[in-house]
């Protein structure tokens, strides 16, 4: 009876209904709940594991960074070591100058905390050399470190097993490639003993491997960076993997460090894997994501790897409590709505349950109860009106069910009143989802970007790995790249200029699709223009206002000004290094203009390491120029020492004949000196002596006191003096009268002058040519006779030559009658032997 009052219950119109609209409602709610729930966990899931790999690939680049710049300056030292080509004693550079680049280095990079060089047995020998620096193999081991105290030690080799290190020394040696080692524990004395990573470059001349430059950096320095990154509060976990396996650094416990994965982790051989893999891995799980990249170091044949660990636990409770609150909400309307269709269905039907009610009487034939309800036929058209509304008015819910079933969000439904609980319920759901679709494709949109940045970073990766090009090559690819990646049609890279003296200058070293090559500045001085006012400021400049003057862009449709302008300066240590600049047709993002800021710092230190091998190979160029001119300055030299010693001893000889020439000069020549004003300020003993007047009463006297011409004729002897003072000498011979005994002098007067070029004093060398003169007048007498003489001997010459003229004549005639004879002798000979081979 009961299971046929219950059929009768649901057999009802207003139960039917009711249950009808209460199971769609059930059936949306469940519908909205199950979907919210799938695509919150997919998309969270989605965007964690993509975060994952953001960060992962970020922080790698940030790590190779670092360890790249330790294989850079072990690099250095090493291109600094390759002139030792020979014995150390005889090298370019010797052992005080290789410990004083060792400690230069360690002063001048904190993070570093050794540095040595290693070369090898075969190419050094200890012999005449200190000892101290030689290790047992009898290499050449120069090591400083950073002690306790902060100063700079040297390393006893002797109690510094270097071969205990590991394959540092040996793999570099073998392969010619960089080397990183694993995490070690190293003693440079009894009293200093840290954890280090060792990376070693080879020392390389003329593809001969010399030995190795090493640099230790202690694990602990790499532990606080990943630390500073401050990424553990966001549940991200990251290790450092050396090739060995030996845990690095960490940024959640550094008690592990310097351990074997394999006693820290149950899954160690699956964290591994990066050392021995030359690709990415992932690794998902429930709670977790696992990425695994391996670093690209530089020219390295050793593999480390970074391992970040992304946790979904903070994310999952997000998640979890954001479903609630949606679920909460979802069932109160839920319960809103069936509560209403109860109260609405009960109301509506009222009325008829009467009508039924009373019609069951009048069919049972029971007594006639009048309903408190009267059923008038206006009544029941209002109701069929009524209901052609609902009607209507479903309709219109299906067909915007229908729009927003296909995604149409445009489509509007206006409430019918301002008590429509419905149409503000519809009309809320929809201004839900189009939230939901906004944030949905603000969500593509951020993956897009993130996908494009990761392209780009990894484009770019590519690029700044080539650092074996010139600074013209690698701005050209790096401008033209930057330029096509984001889209720009103009591009220019402007470095500092650091050999202007008087102001500086910004040089274009290389640009992308200048129009108009006339309008390209190849030179812009600081504060000229967009560029130098961005080298005064070193500041981004952003403009979409561009200037008259500015450079068109060129393309397939003609020419036009771009809209859109960025300048960016390049900084290296708070200093300086050039600026980039890009114009586009269309208005740069935000994304874009981050991601060029962000190239900004790997665009400055590559660059700058470009610059500096650029540099670093021109100084080793013209090292090894200046070797070839220092041998040939070298045999020159030992050539001109071997001429400076012949001209020396030439000199020695020389100089013994001049004093020879002085000392004979001295005892037969007259030699006095005077000053400008004519005063006698020396006279040697000759000089006196011919004089016959004592020295005190010489020396002070003016030279006109004892010179003929100046009593005879004044103006010639001013005329003579002045001739000396102008620098001209000059030769005299006169009669000295004014002395006890006269003398004929014969004089030499030199000018001789100061280091300011003037004439200081004068020279005179005399010879007494006294009995010269004296013997003049006697060979004069004797001249005069001998002319008489000779005038009679010409008279006899000619009569002498007279006779010889005769005597020539004669002896003439007697040859011609000698040659008449010889003919008539040779004819006669002729005839005798004609006769003679007749007869035969």
């Amino acid at each position: 009876m009961k299971y046929k009052n219950i059929v009768q219950l649901f057999n009802t119109l207003s139960a039917r209904i009711t249950l009808a609209i209460l199971g769609g409602v059930i059936a949306m709610t469940l519908s909205v709940l199950i979907y919210s729930n799938v695509f919150s966990i997919n998309k969270i899931r989605k965007e964690a594991i993509s975060q994952a790999f953001t960060v992962s690939e970020s922080h790698k680049l940030e790590i190779e960074a670092l360890l790249n710049k330790y294989f850079i300056q072990a690099r250095n030292l090493a291109a600094f070591s390759n002139n030792n080509n020979s014995r150390i004693s005889s090298a370019y550079f010797t052992e005080e100058q290789i410990i004083s680049l060792l400690k230069l280095l360690l002063r001048d990079n904190a993070d570093l905390h050794a540095a040595g060089v290693i070369w090898s047995s075969d190419l050094v020998s200890p012999a005449g050399e200190s000892v101290k620096f030689f290790d047992r193999l009898n290499r050449f081991v120069p090591i400083m470190y950073k002690n306790n105290d902060g100063g700079i030690s040297e390393a006893k080799v002797e109690n510094y097993e270097v071969e205990g290190a590991g394959s540092f020394y040996l793999k570099p040696m073998a392969t010619g490639l960089n080397h990183i080692s694993d995490p070690m524990v190293v003693n440079y004395s009894s009293k200093n003993a840290m954890e280090i990573v060792r990376i070693s470059v080879p020392i390389i001349y003329l593809n001969n491997r010399l030995g190795v430059c090493f640099v230790d950096v202690a694990t602990n320095q790499i532990a606080e960076y990943l630390k500073s990154l401050d990424l553990v509060k966001d549940g991200i976990l990251m290790t450092v993997l050396s090739s060995g396996g030996i845990i690095a650094a960490t940024n959640f416990d550094q008690s592990i460090q310097g351990k074997h994965i394999k006693y820290v982790y149950r899954d160690w051989r699956e964290r591994e894997k990066i050392t021995n893999a030359s690709e990415n891995y992932a690794v998902y799980s429930e709670n977790d994501i696992r990425v695994g990249k391996p670093l690209n170091l530089l020219n390295s044949n050793s593999v480390y790897g970074l391992i970040v660990d992304y946790e979904f636990g903070t994310i999952h409770k997000q998640v979890a409590q954001n479903q609630r609150s949606t679920a909460i909400f979802v069932l109160l309307i839920a319960s809103l709505a069936a509560l209403m269709v109860v109260f609405v269905v009960k109301r509506l039907l009222a009325p008829i349950k009467k009508v039924v009610q009373f019609s069951e009487q009048i069919v049972s034939g029971s007594e006639f109860i009048k309903p408190d309800v009267a059923i008038t036929a206006s009544d029941v058209s209002e109701i069929i009106s009524n209901l052609y509304k609902a009607s209507e008015r479903l309709k219109r819910i299906t067909i915007f069910s229908e729009q927003i079933g296909k995604g149409n969000l445009e489509v509007r439904y206006l409430p019918v009143s301002d008590t429509d609980k419905v149409g503000d319920a519809l009309t809320l759901m929809l201004a839900r989802l189009k939230e939901s679709r906004e944030t949905a494709q603000q969500r593509n949109i951020e993956l897009k970007d993130n996908e494009w940045v990761r392209i780009g970073v990894e484009k770019f990766n590519i690029l700044f790995r080539q650092t074996d090009k010139s600074v013209e090559d690698f701005s050209y690819d790096i401008i033209k790249n930057l330029a096509e990646f984001t889209g720009c049609g103009l591009g220019g890279i402007y470095l500092v200029n650091e050999k202007e003296e008087t102001q500086n200058t910004l040089n274009l070293i290389a640009s992308y699709a200048f129009s108009k090559r006339k309008r390209i500045k190849e030179h812009v001085l600081f504060g000229q223009g967009l560029v130098g006012t961005c080298a005064v400021e070193q500041a981004n400049i952003h403009l979409t206002e561009i200037p008259d003057d500015y450079s068109e862009i060129s393309s397939s449709l003609g020419q036009a000004q771009p809209k859109s302008i960025f300048i960016m300066p390049l900084n290296l240590k708070n200093s300086l290094l050039g600026v980039v600049e890009l114009a586009s047709f269309n208005l740069l993002t935000s994304v874009q203009i981050k991601f060029i800021e962000g190239l900004k710092e790997s665009i400055a230190l590559t660059l700058a390491a470009t610059i500096a091998n650029s540099r670093t190979n021109l100084l080793l160029e013209r090292a090894r120029q200046q070797a070839e001119e220092l041998a040939a300055q070298e045999e020159e030299m030992r050539q001109n020492l071997e001429e400076l010693q012949a001209t020396q001893e030439e000199s020695a000889r020389k100089e013994r004949e001049n004093e020879t020439l002085i000392y004979a000069l001295n005892n037969s020549a007259l030699v006095a000196e005077y000053n400008r004003a004519g005063i006698i300020t020396f006279a040697n003993d000759s000089f006196i002596e011919a004089y016959n007047i004592p020295k005190e009463l010489i020396i002070g006297r003016k030279h006109k006191h004892f010179s003929s011409l100046a009593h005879t004729d004044s103006i010639a002897y001013d005329n003579f003096w002045g001739k000396l003072l102008n620098g001209e000498p000059v030769q005299l011979v006169q009669l000295i009268e004014n002395v006890p005994n006269k003398l004929w002098l014969s004089e030499t007067y030199s000018p001789i002058r100061d280091e300011m070029g003037g004439i200081d004093k004068v020279l005179c060398i005399s010879y007494n040519i006294t009995d010269s003169m004296h013997n003049a007048d006697k060979l004069r007498n004797q001249f005069n006779e001998a002319r008489e003489k000779l005038v009679i001997m010409a008279k006899k010459e000619t009569e002498i030559m007279k006779s010889f003229e005769e005597m020539q004549a004669q002896l003439q005639n007697y040859r011609d009658e000698a040659d008449s004879l010889k003919r008539e002798n040779e004819k006669l000979s002729g005839i005798k032997r004609k006769n003679n081979s007749g007869n035969t």
